[in-house]
């Protein structure tokens, strides 16, 4: 019994990855104007019909159209991919890490083909937070 209750405590206070777990992160999308694109950058013209946007290598989620989609349980500690896409083609792509002292960022795509990424106090209106 001694040994197994040493062992235990050898593990609990010399090995923290048997019970830590790693930080998690949360990114809000914002909603995405259902309306065609009026100006087009590098991504080009878009549906914004079948407009998905896709984290490391999660589901994509189409739209947001109307409400703002909570993506969760990021690791903090690793850069993640973002992927927006319409069609099944791919549009415009950002790596990112979080910011630190953040576990929460606003993720916004623009009429005008661009990706942005803020922390929730610089994204007015980032609301799923």
């Amino acid at each position: 019994m001694r040994t197994v209750t040493t062992a235990l405590l050898f593990l609990t206070l010399y090995c923290p990855f048997v019970h830590a777990q790693t930080a998690r992160g949360t990114v809000c999308v914002g909603p995405i104007s259902p309306e065609m694109p009026t100006f087009a950058l590098p991504g080009g013209i878009y549906s914004p019909t079948t407009l998905s946007v896709r984290i490391d290598k999660r589901q994509p989620i189409i739209g947001p159209h109307k409400d703002c989609i909570k993506i969760s349980n990021l690791d903090l500690t690793k850069r993640h991919l973002v992927v927006v896409s319409s069609d099944g083609k791919p549009i415009q792509s950002l790596w990112f890490r979080f910011f630190e002292g953040s576990a929460y960022l606003c993720l916004d795509f623009d009429s005008y083909d661009l990706i942005t990424l803020n922390e929730k106090k610089n994204a007015k209106w980032c609301k799923c937070l």
